[in-house]
């Protein structure tokens, strides 16, 4: 029902105007930053793509790959010459790897004795990460307002849009 999806829009419209942390409703957006003009309305459609899915769990998966063979090799390096390594220059270097990948959030650090060397594990907040894959596939769509095409058709014509561009 037509009524309802406005509704339900309205309603998520409200809930994403709720101020955010640490800022009260209407402050500045940064030190001497105008106050926000009032928005302008939109039409929104949100659509999954089931290609875009499974490129980007791939690529998910791929990180993971990457980061435990890193995690390897550097394990690897700190057994060869364990007197080179502190705990506190292991930890930076994994700490510097993670923000590099944006994976903060996601792994905890455990570096453990290993007889004279010492070794890292990672812990990853399962949680965490599947907050971070829970909207693979799905893209927000945004038109005019005055935009009348179903929400079919704005996905078509977007999911079409390197053929127009590449003419």
């Amino acid at each position: 029902d037509i009524d309802e999806q406005k509704r339900s829009f309205d309603a998520v419209l409200q809930a994403s105007a709720a101020p955010r942390r640490g800022s009260p409703r209407g402050a500045p957006l940064g030190r001497g930053a105008p106050r926000r003009k009032a928005s302008t309305p939109v039409r929104v459609v949100v659509y999954f793509n089931p290609e875009m899915f499974v490129t980007q769990r791939e690529q998910a998966a791929k990180q993971i790959d990457d980061l435990e063979s890193w995690i390897s090799e550097l394990n690897a390096k700190v057994a060869r010459a364990p007197k080179r390594y502190s705990r506190r220059s292991i930890d930076g270097q994994v700490g510097r790897e993670l923000a590099r990948q944006r994976l903060l959030r996601v792994y905890g650090v455990n570096i453990v004795a290993d007889g004279a060397a010492l070794r890292v594990n990672l812990i990853r907040d399962e949680s965490e990460w599947a907050r971070r894959r829970e909207l693979d596939g799905f893209s927000l769509l945004v038109a005019h307002v005055a935009m009348t095409d179903s929400a079919a058709s704005i996905v078509r014509q977007y999911r079409h849009r390197n053929t127009v561009e590449a003419d």
